[in-house]
Formats: structure tokens, sequence, C-alpha cells
């Protein structure tokens, strides 16, 4: 908890464990390392769509895609 990420880095591998129907990862962006009292972060993605058109923005359910080259 706490540690600092930048563009580009690997935050986890995906898996589908529990009662889960799809791979999935779950991970928090607080503006502080206290659960209680850090306020949320915004994020979007950024990636290329299966024509391999860029896109920033969270991708809509089911949408396939790839990390754009560094």
């Amino acid at each position: 908890m706490g540690d600092r990420v930048g563009t580009g880095q690997a935050l986890a591998e995906c898996g589908n464990s529990g009662n889960s129907s799809e791979p999935h990862v779950h991970f928090p962006l607080r503006a502080g390392p206290d659960s209680e009292v850090a306020r949320g972060l915004h994020f979007e993605w950024q990636y290329l769509d299966d024509e391999r058109a860029e896109h920033t923005r969270v991708p809509k359910d089911g949408t396939y895609f790839t990390p754009p080259p560094a």
C-alpha cells in the first residue's frame, strides 16, 4: 500500500478466482495511504481497439484491447 506507479508499469497479473466468470483485477487509486481519509483518483485507459485506433478512456464492457506502443 502507498506505492507510486507510472505509465506503462505492470501492476498485476490478471486471473479468474472465486465467484467470477471472467479474469479481472481490482485496484484502488487514492491520493494517500490512509483509506479512511484519502480521496479516490480518476484514471483512464490508453489502448488500441481491434481496428488499431487509439483511445484514452475507460473501455466499454466486453471491449478487447491492447496497449499502445511505448
